[in-house]
C-alpha cells in the first residue's frame, strides 16, 4: 500500500518535469507579439484581396490605405494593451489570486482576442 502512495506522489510532483522546461517557457516575447501582429495583418489582407472591393481599387489607393490602417492599428493596439494591463493589475489581480501581467502579455491578449473574435 505504501508503494502505491509513493508512486502517486511521484506522478503528481513537478520536480522531474521542471528539468525539461526550457528557460523561456511560458514567456510572452516581442517576437511572439510580432508574429501575432503579422498573422493578423495577413488575415486582413487576404480578406480584402478576396472581397469584391479589391478589384475596383487602384494600387496607390490600396497602398495608402494599408499604410494608414497599419498606423491606426498600431496606435489602437498600444492604447488598448495599456488599458488591458491596467485593468488586470488594478482589478483582476486584486480580486483573484493571479499575478499582474506585463505590457507584452497585454499586447498578446489584445492580439489574440482580435484574431479569435475580430470580424
Amino acid at each position: 500500500m505504501s508503494s502505491r502512495l509513493e508512486d502517486d506522489d511521484q506522478l503528481t510532483s513537478d520536480a522531474p518535469a521542471a528539468k525539461f522546461r526550457p528557460a523561456l517557457a511560458g514567456r510572452i516575447t516581442w517576437g511572439f507579439n510580432l508574429a501575432l501582429f503579422a498573422f493578423s495583418a495577413a488575415i486582413g489582407m487576404f480578406r480584402f484581396l478576396f472581397s469584391g472591393r479589391a478589384g475596383n481599387s487602384r494600387f496607390t489607393g490600396v497602398a495608402l490605405s494599408v499604410g494608414l490602417d497599419l498606423v491606426r492599428f498600431t496606435v489602437v493596439l498600444g492604447i488598448t494593451a495599456f488599458f488591458v494591463g491596467e485593468f488586470w493589475r488594478r482589478f483582476i489581480a486584486a480580486v483573484a489570486a493571479v499575478r499582474p501581467i506585463t505590457y507584452e502579455e497585454a499586447v498578446a491578449i489584445v492580439l489574440m482576442v482580435g484574431i479569435l473574435f475580430g470580424g
